[in-house]
């Protein structure tokens, strides 16, 4: 659903099913990447670590972590979507991080 409603608004989404391949794309990719958007819960690897290893990676990265649970908190820097949201949203908040100044 994220990958589709980012696409229709003229978004380049990779999108990967894990951190690793996450990792796989980001040092494959060519093109900046202007932003990760993230789960903070994921198997393997979490939203916070998969952060901390291509952050030095791609200079300028914006961090948009999703979360449905309230008691964990997003890196420093990071803007937070709490689940559950509207389909309209993951959209305006990406637009409103790339718009922001940088803060990590």
């Amino acid at each position: 659903m994220m990958v589709e409603a980012l696409s229709e608004c003229g978004y380049r989404v990779l999108a990967a099913e894990s951190g690793r391949q996450a990792m796989k794309m980001a040092a494959g990719c060519m093109e900046r990447i202007d932003l990760l958007l993230t789960d903070i819960v994921m198997r393997q690897m979490s939203g916070p670590e998969l952060w901390e290893r291509l952050a030095p990676q791609c200079p300028g990265m914006r961090l948009l972590c999703v979360s449905g649970h309230s008691e964990r908190e997003s890196p420093e820097g990071a803007v937070l979507l709490k689940k559950p949201f509207s389909p309209d949203t993951p959209a305006e908040t990406v637009r409103s991080v790339l718009d922001a100044p940088a803060t990590v």
